[in-house]
């Protein structure tokens, strides 16, 4: 049975003609569950600045929205279930630079997505995130709040999950309080430096306490970022609803 649901995401640097990208959780693009891909997908920019609800109605949207041509996610994720695929909640759309946007002018000679603006990835893992010194800022919009776009800011860690065997290791914002509709919000280094870089986005949190994880950014996750960005949109536009997207395989599908 098809639902209806809220996550976010951010337009990350591709350096390609013809396509933009949005990154967010691969939970949001993919449902572990039944095996399929979400559909009807549409990004909407700058929701807080419209003051109104999300909805289909891309027309109240100060810039409009994009529909999502295809999403992308590592097998690693796909395979399994939640939570043993957390380490690769991680995902991306691809969005067609022509014809993709609906709505309102929003200021571009073209419909390309990313004219708006773009914050390129950190994939360089563990490097990327330097635990107990990295400030973090992770944003989103959760739905409890909407339109309302919201972020929390805390000094990453390294939190250990002693529950499961082998033991898991995940970055942790502990001063965070955003709930549902968050999911797949980035997360930001170096805000205040002029030189912001993704290194992970909203995973997920517990129901009784603050806190919210995210899946490091590395050679997987640049695996997967890279199979979607060269992927052809005319391939995927005959897909069947949940299956118009790619399930990368990280350790074979990419080589250094």
């Amino acid at each position: 049975r098809w639902v209806a649901y809220v996550c976010s995401g951010t337009i990350i640097s591709d350096n390609t003609p013809n396509i933009s990208m949005v990154i967010t959780a691969a939970h949001c693009v993919y449902d572990d569950a039944s095996k399929k891909f979400a559909r009807n997908a549409i990004f909407i920019p700058n929701q807080d600045r419209s003051s109104m609800n999300t909805d289909y109605d891309c027309t109240n949207d100060i810039t409009g929205c994009w529909s999502l041509s295809f999403g992308a996610v590592a097998k690693k994720f796909s395979d399994v279930e939640f939570p043993e695929n957390i380490s690769y909640d991680y995902a991306y759309y691809v969005v067609d630079d022509d014809g993709a946007h609906t709505g309102n002018d929003f200021g571009c000679d073209n419909d390309a997505l990313d004219c708006l603006g773009d914050i390129e990835a950190d994939f360089e893992n563990p490097t990327a995130m330097k635990f107990d010194t990295d400030r973090i800022h992770a944003v989103g919009y959760p739905y409890d709040q909407d339109p309302n776009f919201m972020f929390c800011s805390d000094i990453v860690s390294l939190d250990i999950d002693t529950s499961v065997t082998p033991s898991e290791s995940y970055p942790w914002v502990a001063n965070c309080e955003m709930t549902g509709g968050s999911s797949g919000g980035a997360w930001i280094k170096n805000v205040e430096d002029d030189n912001p870089k993704i290194v992970s986005v909203n995973s997920w949190g517990f129901v009784s306490s603050p806190g919210m994880s995210g899946p490091r950014l590395g050679t997987p996750a640049q695996c997967v970022f890279n199979i979607a960005m060269q992927k052809k949109i005319g391939e995927m536009q005959t897909a069947e609803d949940g299956y118009e997207g790619i399930v990368v395989d990280v350790d074979n599908s990419c080589t250094d």
